[in-house]
């Protein structure tokens, strides 16, 4: 971290609440009228840049103080609109500089100098606006917490008043490395699933591997998927932890489905891909649907008659099981093949008649 003093930041002491000159100020005027005179970062490699504020003008003091950090440069801007002030983010990329974003306090006013120093350190940076003071106020300073190129804002409260509370900022301490979320699988298979049920709970696991606590959004799905539990919460992942989300497939139609999962957090947002297949349910038709049965003598078996039961889902049929009327029997099942992929089952049994008494009617049941 680096902050400049002098000419691009600010001179440290004591200062009046009272609100100062520009040659009190230690500005200076000139370079195409940003004053004073901009602010030049040197790259060894690609020489010297000369970023301007996009909506800069004349006698705004742009990089009168300066702070940078690594690929992160904040230039302050004090005397931009009517001296409510401002500052600027900008970022580095092959030796070229680029705004990356404009600080403003939330409750700025004219003649708060908000800019007048600043500080920057990893993703937090500094802003001071003593002159609060000079309307009655004891000065503030401003924090501001970077989160994947959105800057988040804290202020802090003078606590003497008259002491010109933020002409001088710093930060200082260890940065912790920013937070990455990763979801694993990056994908969910659920399969065949019958239309109108709903599949077994598949986990997937969720883990920021950095040392920052990453604020949770949103989470969104799409498709005919669920989320059946939700381990990690809606408010915030914590540093280098791990949870997990079970997911549910429930189709509604058969064939193939997609849906997403979306994980919306202060790194970022993060998807996960979603696939499944409806799959028809079982049917059980039986054919023929009725059997005559020729004459018969009392006490013997007629030969066996075929009924054929057929499964044109998607989904084995599974719990079958027979029953037939008194003067009736079943005989041994004797063909039974099924076939899922092709969306056919088919049984058949024989069954006979042994009748008690010179006429029968009955029924067979699957």
């Amino acid at each position: 971290m680096c902050d400049f003093g002098e000419r691009l930041g600010h001179r440290a002491g004591a200062q009046s609440s009272k609100r100062r000159s520009d040659s009190e100020r230690g500005g200076r005027e000139g370079d195409a009228g940003f004053d004073p005179g901009g602010a030049t970062f040197e790259d060894r490699s690609a020489g010297p840049h000369h970023p301007r504020p996009g909506d800069g003008s004349a006698g705004d003091k742009f990089g009168y103080a300066v702070a940078v950090d690594g690929s992160t440069a904040l230039v302050g801007a004090y005397a931009a609109s009517g001296s409510q002030g401002a500052a600027y983010v900008y970022t580095t990329s092959a030796g070229t500089w680029s705004q990356q974003t404009k600080l403003q306090a939330s409750d700025g006013k004219a003649n708060d100098d908000f800019g007048y120093s600043v500080s920057l350190s990893g993703t937090r940076a500094l802003v001071g606006a003593y002159e609060i003071a000079a309307s009655g106020d004891p000065g503030a300073a401003y924090v501001f917490t970077n989160s994947s190129g959105t800057w988040s804002q804290q202020e802090l409260s003078a606590p003497i008043p008259g002491q010109s509370f933020g002409s001088a900022v710093a930060l200082s301490g260890t940065g912790a490395a920013a937070g990455t979320v990763t979801m694993t699988p990056v994908s969910v298979n659920f399969g065949e699933v019958a239309v109108g049920t709903t599949s077994s709970p598949l986990p997937i696991a969720v883990a920021n591997n950095g040392a920052s606590a990453i604020p949770i959004t949103n989470w969104g799905i799409g498709g005919p998927f669920m989320i059946f539990s939700n381990a990690c919460g809606t408010t915030t992942l914590a540093a280098n932890s791990s949870c997990q989300v079970a997911l549910e497939f429930q189709p509604t139609q058969s064939g193939a489905a997609a849906g997403t999962l979306t994980l919306t957090d202060g790194a970022g947002t993060q998807t996960l891909a979603l696939n499944g297949t409806g799959a028809a349910p079982p049917t059980d038709t039986l054919n023929p649907t009725s059997i005559t049965f020729p004459a018969t003598a009392v006490g013997q078996l007629s030969a066996a008659q075929s009924v054929t039961l057929t499964n044109s889902g998607n989904v084995a049929l599974t719990g079958i099981a027979t029953s037939v009327s008194a003067g009736f029997q079943t005989s041994t099942f004797v063909i039974g093949w099924c076939s899922v992929r092709y969306g056919i089952c088919l049984s058949e049994w024989r069954t006979r008649r042994s009748p008690i008494r010179s006429s029968a009617a009955g029924s067979f049941l699957r």
